[in-house]
């Protein structure tokens, strides 16, 4: 039998949106906790697009390819301290 959920369970499983307020907060804790250790695993997860720029001198690239991860990395890290888990799904990095 189908029984419709109430708010309150609905809530419960799905949490709750966050404001707008909490997303531009929480995206500005996961900026100011981006490292140098977030730079090298970007540069290893992204190494073949990285060289393959690097070798058609196309450095503008390199550095799109690492902005997008860091943006990546910043989304995700931010949708986890609001949500406990991770709700976009990216479709690797170079575009």
């Amino acid at each position: 039998m189908n029984t419709p959920i109430t708010q309150s369970e609905e809530q419960q499983f799905y949490g709750t949106p966050a404001t707008e307020q909490e997303w531009k907060d929480a995206q500005a804790d996961a900026t100011r906790g981006y490292d140098a250790d977030d730079i090298q695993t970007a540069a290893e997860e992204n190494a073949d697009a990285i060289h393959q720029a690097m070798k058609e001198r196309r450095f503008a690239d390199v550095g799109h390819i690492l902005n997008r991860a860091r943006l990546i990395t910043i989304d995700r890290r931010a949708e986890f301290a609001l949500f406990f888990r991770i709700t976009t799904q990216h479709q690797g990095v170079p575009e």
